[in-house]
């Protein structure tokens, strides 16, 4: 029987955990409790304030380094050509930079209470595994500022590509017209769906 991975070994002490925490710490005092306890090193980390760089939460970079840590743990299992890419600090640093960019609220010299949101754009994708027949889509729905609003990923089973691309224009919509919008400009990379 092989051992059993406890969390600490997961997330902190395995080589490829390791190898991701060297990469995100370098020339960073964020690293000073790596050595503490599982639960200590755990909610210091997420207690944690401090910015990296001038602007990067530490607490927000710690959380997201622990999802992608199992998430490249898990394409590890699952797909064992799997490579941890050379470079796994860049890639978590881009990702919580895309996320602070997008939850950013943009400034605006008209008041809130003036403002005027007249049309939504939605763009969605459907992808299909054929070996499998498995669907899923996914997609973003943004106002007339250019301004996030929700973001979707849904797996439907099984079916084709197009219902997949059908799927997520369906569920899109149904975000634009929850959330009041009656015009809705939508954007799919799929000549047969339009």
């Amino acid at each position: 029987m092989v051992g059993q991975e406890d969390n600490d070994h997961v997330f902190r002490n395995c080589s490829n955990s390791k190898c991701i925490w060297e990469d995100i710490c370098k020339g960073s005092t964020a690293s000073n409790s790596y050595n503490a306890e599982w639960n200590n090193w755990l909610f210091d980390n997420l207690k944690c304030y401090d910015l990296i760089g001038g602007h990067t939460p530490w607490n927000l970079l710690f959380a997201v380094t622990l999802w992608f840590i199992w998430k490249w743990r898990c394409e590890k299992i699952f797909y064992p050509n799997f490579v941890l890419p050379l470079c796994p600090g860049k890639i978590i640093l881009r990702y919580v930079g895309s996320w602070l960019f997008a939850n950013a609220k943009l400034e605006d010299s008209v008041p809130e209470e003036s403002r005027m949101i007249s049309w939504e754009k939605l763009i969605v994708d459907g992808s299909w595994l054929p070996e499998l027949g498995s669907i899923a889509m996914g997609g973003v729905n943004k106002n007339d500022r250019k301004s996030w609003l929700v973001g979707f990923a849904l797996n439907k089973g099984t079916g084709s590509v197009i219902e997949a691309e059908l799927w997520g224009i369906l569920v899109g919509l149904n975000f634009a017209w929850n959330a009041g919008f009656r015009k809705v400009d939508v954007e799919s990379d799929s000549k047969v769906v339009f």
